[in-house]
């Protein structure tokens, strides 16, 4: 798979270049994709990642600082420092070299759609009571809302698939 479909499923799988650069350990290469996820996944969602955090996740300056430095000089990531504060970002214009800014507005509104979306869609739990940690069959059917229930709120599509363009 090819850079521009990863990022049009919407994963970014990790520089190579870079892995070989540093040459990390098994935990470091667990840690880097960790903070690889996280990178992607605040991309998705117009949010960014604390480096603070994860400099103390990897626990070794050194291996941390010539990660980032690597990821920055290529153009992957963005920091951003403050007085007492940092943050890491994707760089949107690096990813603009395999896809345009229109396709890159899709891909995040289409990750914050499918974070709405039920994942029950049939309830089964409608005959059941929890009492303490058990549960019980009380032989009575309540369809609808109940608080020991898996039915989910949803919400009325045909509007917002009206006025999806006024939402957006």
């Amino acid at each position: 798979m090819n850079r521009r479909e990863e990022l049009l499923n919407g994963t970014i799988s990790f520089p190579k270049q870079i892995m070989d650069l540093v040459n990390p350990n098994e935990s470091q290469k667990e840690l880097i994709k960790g903070l690889w996820g996280a990178l992607c996944f605040t991309f998705l969602s117009d949010k960014n990642v604390s480096a603070i955090v994860w400099y103390e996740k990897f626990n070794n300056e050194k291996f941390f600082n010539k990660l980032l430095k690597h990821l920055c000089d290529s153009g992957w990531v963005i920091s951003n420092v403050s007085n007492n504060y940092a943050t890491l970002e994707l760089n949107n214009e690096k990813l603009k070299k395999w896809i345009s800014q229109e396709e890159i507005n899709n891909l995040k509104y289409k990750h914050k759609c499918d974070h709405y979306l039920m994942t029950n869609s049939k309830s089964v739990l409608f005959k059941t009571i929890q009492i303490g940690n058990t549960w019980k069959e009380t032989g009575l059917i309540r369809k609808g809302f109940m608080k020991a229930g898996n039915n989910q709120f949803s919400y009325d599509q045909t509007p917002i698939n009206k006025y999806a363009e006024r939402l957006s």
